[in-house]
């Protein structure tokens, strides 16, 4: 009896796993989101990074700023965050050497949020200069 009733759930529970895990993950299932896509076009996505970044630089010069290592901080994030939407753009399907710049965006703005917390500006401005190759990397290549 306690065999039949283990091998009963064992086969429900395998049962729920595999009709979970055939679902179509860009269709809208009412209670997940679909796949990711993004909204923002190309251009004015670069618009947002470089907005960030600009800000970073300003936040690292202006020594008596505000909350500065916190808002260097949230600029760094959300910089590494438009580095992660950018590689989901379809037009950076195509491009490998596209997508890997922005991989590398995102972990170099990562890592300059962690400087941030620390409140390590020197290693920071060093960052944001390898940062700048990686974009400028990229520009030279992709930018109109």
């Amino acid at each position: 009896m306690r065999r039949t009733l283990l091998v009963g759930v064992l086969v429900l529970a395998c049962g729920v796993w595999f009709a979970v895990a055939d679902e179509d993950p860009t269709k809208d299932s009412g209670n997940r989101w679909p796949a990711f896509k993004p909204v923002m076009n190309i251009h004015s996505l670069m618009k947002e990074q470089d907005r960030h970044f600009e800000n970073m630089l300003e936040l690292l010069r202006d020594t008596s700023a505000e909350k500065r290592f916190k808002r260097l901080t949230h600029e760094a994030k959300a910089l590494a965050e438009m580095a992660n939407i950018n590689g989901y753009h379809k037009g950076s399907r195509k491009h490998d050497d596209y997508r890997a710049w922005a991989a590398q965006l995102k972990a170099q703005a990562n890592q300059f949020a962690e400087l941030a917390k620390s409140h390590n500006a020197d290693d920071a401005m060093k960052l944001a200069r390898q940062m700048n190759k990686t974009c400028k990397s990229c520009h030279d290549k992709y930018q109109d």
